[in-house]
């Protein structure tokens, strides 16, 4: 994913980024507040979602933060890498980007 402008990494959605992970297998566990919302009040930064092999995690940002980037591209790797998906992490980011464009 080197080389991608940064606006790939803004323009994918948390919706488009659950719809991903619902076709490869993912379930949603829990909100999760980051270090922004140490009160947990208001929206969480994150979700916790696992895979199906019940070992796996990713976090799906819900919200802009100043770790949006980072937690989107680290998304795509972990959901590329698991059991069964066989994608590379930048297959991953455009199916999230196709799911944007529906």
């Amino acid at each position: 994913m080197a080389g991608l402008d940064d606006g790939a990494f803004d323009a994918v959605t948390p919706e488009a980024m659950r719809a991903v992970m619902a076709r490869h297998g993912w379930e949603f566990v829990r909100a999760v507040f980051g270090r922004e919302n140490p009160t947990h009040e208001g929206e969480p930064d994150a979700e916790r979602h696992i895979f199906s092999d019940g070992v796996t995690w990713a976090y799906v940002p819900v919200r802009q933060t100043d770790m949006y980037r980072f937690l989107v591209k680290r998304w795509a790797e972990v959901v590329a890498g698991t059991p069964g998906t066989m994608l590379a992490p930048a297959e991953v980011l455009a199916e999230a980007l196709a799911e944007v464009a529906r």
